[in-house]
C-alpha cells in the first residue's frame, strides 16, 4: 500500500500545476482547509514558480479566534432583532405615506374597505421587505415569524369574548376583523396582536421564497471556487 502516496502525490501535482497562479495564492490562503498530503505538493509548486504567500497576521488570527460561539449567539440575537423590527415597524413606517396617498385618491365607505386596504398594504409590504432585505440575513429572517405568533398565541388565550357576541363573530372577529368605527377599543388587540405576527410570518415567507431562488447561483459560485 506504501506505492499510493506517490501516487496520490503526482496527481496533485498535476492538479496543481494545471492552476494558475491566483488559483494557487486562493488555496494556500485557506491551506487549513486542505489535507496534510497536500499542503507540501502546494508549497512545492509555489516555490517552482516563485510565488510567496504571506501569511495571516497576528490581528487577523486574534480576530478570527474571538468569533466564540457567545459573539455568534449575540450576533444572531442582533441580527434576528434587526429583522424583527423590520417586519413590524418597518412596515408601519412604509405603509404611513401610502395610506396619506390612498385617502386622498379616494376614501373607503365601509369598515371592511378599511379592513381590506390595510390587510392588503401589511402583506405587501412585509413580503416586499422580506425579498429585498431579509434575504440578507436568511438562516435568521426566516425564523422572524416565531416570536410575534407566539406573541399572538398567548393574546389568542388570553381573550374573554363579551357575553353579547358569544353567538355570533367572536374570535375571528375580533382579531382580523374588528368594528373599529364602532368601538375603538375592538381595534387594540388586532393591532397589538394580529398585525405584527401577520407582518412577520409573510416577511419570512418573502425571505425564504427570495433565498430558494438564489440558491443555485450561491452554489455554483461555490462549485466554480472548487
Amino acid at each position: 500500500m506504501s506505492y499510493l502516496l506517490p501516487v496520490q502525490n503526482k496527481s496533485l501535482a498535476e492538479i496543481y500545476s494545471s492552476k494558475t497562479d491566483d488559483e494557487l495564492i486562493a488555496l494556500a490562503a485557506d491551506a487549513d482547509a486542505l489535507v496534510d498530503g497536500a499542503r507540501p505538493v502546494l508549497a512545492d509548486e509555489l516555490r517552482r514558480r516563485n510565488i510567496s504567500v504571506a501569511k495571516p497576521s497576528t490581528t487577523e488570527r486574534s480576530t478570527s479566534q474571538r468569533d466564540s460561539p457567545v459573539v455568534k449567539l449575540l450576533r444572531y440575537v442582533g441580527t434576528f432583532v434587526l429583522n424583527l423590527a423590520i417586519a413590524t415597524f418597518g412596515a408601519s413606517v412604509v405603509e404611513s405615506p401610502i395610506w396619506s396617498a390612498w385617502s386622498q385618491i379616494g376614501r373607503a365607505h365601509s369598515v371592511s374597505g378599511i379592513e381590506a386596504r390595510e390587510w392588503f398594504l401589511s402583506i405587501t409590504i412585509a413580503a416586499l421587505l422580506g425579498i429585498f432585505i431579509g434575504r440578507r440575513w436568511p438562516r435568521v429572517a426566516v425564523w422572524v415569524w416565531t416570536l410575534p405568533l407566539t406573541w399572538f398565541a398567548l393574546g389568542a388565550l388570553a381573550y374573554r369574548p363579551k357575553p353579547s357576541v358569544l353567538v355570533g363573530g367572536g374570535f375571528v372577529e375580533h382579531f382580523f376583523s374588528p368594528d373599529c368605527l364602532a368601538d375603538p377599543h375592538e381595534c387594540r388587540d388586532f393591532f397589538l396582536f394580529t398585525l405584527p405576527a401577520a407582518r412577520t410570518v409573510i416577511y419570512s415567507l418573502g425571505t425564504w421564497v427570495s433565498s430558494h431562488f438564489q440558491r443555485p447561483t450561491a452554489l455554483n459560485s461555490s462549485q466554480s471556487r472548487l
